[in-house]
């Protein structure tokens, strides 16, 4: 779990990671870059390139309602 912001800047169905963390910093002692194959493509000798599937759920918080003392309604 972590926190999750959403957005109308991407594209619904795409979970972005938007910044670097070392993953000695991270929690968990990993980020999100640990799958990455640390040797070069088998096409082109480039760099290679990975998906992640993740699965996304809405985490509902309760929530209290207040009423102001002294008021009328």
């Amino acid at each position: 779990m972590g926190f999750e912001q959403v957005s109308d800047e991407t594209l619904p169905g795409v979970v972005v990671s938007p910044s670097i963390w070392w993953g000695s910093h991270s929690p968990g002692g990993t980020c999100v870059n640990a799958p990455t194959p640390d040797g070069e493509a088998d096409l082109g000798g480039g760099a290679t390139f990975y998906s992640n599937w993740v699965e996304v759920e809405k985490d509902v918080v309760p929530v209290r309602s207040y009423r102001r003392t002294g008021t009328t309604s």
